[in-house]
């Protein structure tokens, strides 16, 4: 009997609709996305996520084949997974550490070092961004160099990694910066 977790995450895309994802991930960690479904049309409800994540897991083959509902914390999503789980009690409402750490480092992000930081450091990506010149000058320095990982790296508050990515590449274009003009 296969045992797998089922993954649900939302989002809204560049178009305003609302996207979920419905992934299945097997024993052995491999993720498969079993859809993404355009929910814009409904109010998202605990019920009406329950009744999706319900039918997703019927389409693949009954309750028996999981044992985990992964997602965020929120009120909606932690409600339709109690209510999966009153429903198929071997199906265990999970938190996504991802979830946590996105919203641990956002946190983190908003204290005056990390803010000072990450503006300074956006301020030179933006720089080498807008001019073509310095921008090509510094490409040449860092294949000159051999500085692994590329250029400079943005920050977006909702990817919660490129706070790192971006202070990180700033330190690893540090000398190379102080020589491009």
């Amino acid at each position: 009997m296969y045992k797998f977790h089922l993954a649900l995450d939302g989002w809204t895309s560049p178009l305003g609709q609302s996207l979920y994802a419905f992934i299945i991930i097997t024993k052995d960690r491999k993720e498969i996305v079993h859809s993404i479904q355009n929910l814009s049309e409904e109010s998202h409800t605990g019920i009406f996520l329950s009744e999706k994540i319900i039918e997703v897991i019927e389409n693949v083959g009954g309750c028996e084949k999981f044992t985990g509902l992964v997602s965020d914390n929120a009120k909606t999503m932690v409600l339709a997974k109690n209510l999966v789980h009153q429903t198929y009690e071997n199906i265990i409402p999970i938190h996504c550490i991802s979830h946590h750490i996105n919203l641990l480092t956002t946190d983190i992000c908003k204290l005056e070092f990390a803010k000072s930081t990450l503006k300074k450091c956006m301020k030179l990506v933006r720089f080498f961004k807008t001019s073509h010149q310095a921008n090509y000058h510094l490409r040449q320095e860092i294949v000159e160099n051999m500085i692994q990982g590329g250029g400079l790296k943005s920050y977006c508050k909702t990817r919660w990694t490129t706070a790192w990515d971006c202070a990180s590449s700033v330190l690893k274009c540090e000398n190379i910066l102080k020589k491009v003009n």
